[in-house]
């Protein structure tokens, strides 16, 4: 796809929405499906005698315990009309695990339906024994294509042949539960633990993120996504407004104040590093619009002069009524370009009181909530930045805060799950304080830790159980009001430990402390 500058007049796309209200033309004798549920339907038809059809259950193909050892007998001897729940693939969490295929087709009757998501409470203490996380399907109606045409997710096409079948943009939508509740692991039988049809629409997203990454508590429903000419204008905006140097703010959406997610500045939002101001400015798709939320990615490049030209990715997004520019999010926050060369971005906690730069490859990985920031630099190597740590107590959860940083060294040193290498006195962002170099020690209570997501130790993303872990951590007592201490970890696997502590040393230097 060709680049758009702002001095080229861009036609019209006009998308064809007719097939919402109407059948498309040559699919007037398609097959149509019957939802097996309607929306927030309670109540049986007066006039009807027949039960409505279940809307949950339990456990499928075996209905009880006894069931599931009889049917393991006859797995292990060979019988094929069983042996098929010992699927290996389960173990892998597949999505193509025939369990799910014939559950669909034979315990609900759906004839074509597409998988969608990991359910969240996969992870929970509320897994059966032997369970997996859920899995979340939606039925399309045969026949026929979605009405919205080609809308993407990571690069595939379904979508374009998944019609909905509640209404023109709502899918019926079932999540289902696998576990082994007889033999755990190999060659022991898999049922459907429960199951369960959606009855409501997602509720509504309060922050950004959830914008883009929505949790689908309910049914499905897919956003209409704004036509082309619209996006131009936005975009065509916003551009002109930086290289007019005034104005651009007013385009960029912003996360609610209730929000726990922060909003990222844009860099070198009107003049490049040097101060120069912008003369002319395109822009091309990258991708979009992206089933189910319908947001777009764009790349922007604004020029100064004859051999500058700075480049940053945004995301066309509608909220609610608006349409706007998001930047970061779904690359959590995408790299500004100055002549090839990444700039650092400005990351900060507590209402921007302690600030610091990262150029890319270095990325957020998680804003847990307004004090406390994750970076990773590869998949296990993070700093964390993050305002009264709390220890973890027995079972991952969060002990009482420290009141200095003095005690929380002594509480970590205490702790078993962490060996103390030494302890140093240093001076960071201004303040003197502690560092303090660990080992990360595997332990049950870190592998339960993990399996929940994350292991709780100093409030931050310690990945253990896969490997030995080393820390360096940063503790000084807080210079203002928000907080009483500050903490910065430096966390890698052992053997790149070395190498993490020199790519995050900018990091280190970079940290500003301006307390309110």
């Amino acid at each position: 796809m060709s680049p758009r500058t702002g001095s080229i007049i861009v036609g019209t796309l006009v998308i064809a929405l007719a097939a919402c209200a109407t059948t498309p033309s040559g699919m007037n004798n398609a097959p149509t499906v019957a939802p097996t549920v309607a929306p927030d339907t309670a109540a049986l038809d007066e006039t009807s005698s027949e039960p409505p059809a279940p809307t949950a259950g339990g456990w499928w193909p075996q209905s009880n315990l006894e069931e599931v050892q009889a049917a393991q007998e006859l797995a292990d001897a060979g019988d094929p009309g069983y042996t098929w729940q010992t699927d290996p693939s389960y173990g892998d969490l597949s999505l193509g695990a025939e369990l799910y295929t014939r559950f669909l087709e034979e315990g609900l009757g759906w004839e074509e339906f597409v998988p969608f998501w990991t359910t969240g409470e996969g992870y929970s203490s509320l897994m059966p024994r032997g369970g997996h996380p859920g899995f979340t399907f939606l039925r399309c109606a045969p026949g026929r294509t979605n009405p919205l045409g080609p809308l993407f997710k990571d690069g595939d096409l379904y979508q374009s042949r998944c019609a909905p079948t509640i209404d023109d943009l709502t899918y019926e939508t079932v999540s289902i539960y696998v576990s082994q509740p007889g033999r755990l692991g190999p060659g022991g039988i898999w049922v459907v633990d429960r199951w369960e049809l959606l009855q409501s629409r997602s509720s509504e997203p309060g922050s950004i993120w959830a914008l883009l990454h929505p949790e689908f508590d309910g049914l499905v429903e897919q956003a209409i996504p704004p036509a082309e000419a619209e996006v131009t204008a936005l975009l065509e905006a916003f551009l002109r407004a930086r290289v007019d140097g005034e104005g651009a703010e007013q385009f960029l959406l912003r996360e609610p104040d209730q929000s726990p997610f922060p909003d990222y500045e844009v860099p070198l939002l009107y003049a490049t590093t040097g101060g120069d101001p912008y003369e002319r400015f395109e822009f091309e798709r990258l991708q979009g619009p992206v089933w189910p939320t319908g947001w777009l990615e764009y790349v922007v490049r604004l020029f100064a002069g004859t051999d500058t030209v700075v480049e940053q990715r945004f995301l066309v997004v509608r909220d609610q009524e608006q349409l706007g520019l998001v930047n970061g999010h779904v690359y959590t926050y995408p790299p500004t370009t100055e002549n090839g060369q990444s700039v650092p971005a400005l990351y900060g906690i507590l209402d921007g009181e302690v600030t610091f730069t990262a150029a890319p490859p270095w990325r957020l990985l998680w804003a847990d909530d307004p004090t406390s920031m994750t970076l990773n630099n590869r998949q296990n190597e993070n700093v964390l930045v993050t305002a009264d740590p709390l220890p973890a107590g027995a079972g991952c959860e969060r002990g009482p805060a420290a009141a200095d940083a003095e005690s929380l060294a002594r509480g970590i040193a205490a702790d078993p799950d962490f060996e103390t290498i030494g302890t140093t006195q240093v001076r960071i962002a201004g303040v003197d304080g502690l560092q303090i170099d660990l080992d990360v020690v595997a332990s049950p209570r870190n592998d339960v830790c993990f399996w929940r997501g994350f292991v709780l130790e100093v409030q931050g993303t310690v990945e253990a159980g896969y490997g030995e872990f080393r820390m360096r951590l940063y503790l000084i007592d807080y210079p203002g009001e928000s907080a009483q201490v500050l903490a910065i970890a430096i966390i890698a696997p052992e053997e790149v430990f070395e190498r993490e502590l020199e790519e995050a040393t900018p990091i280190l230097d970079s940290l500003e402390i301006q307390p309110a």
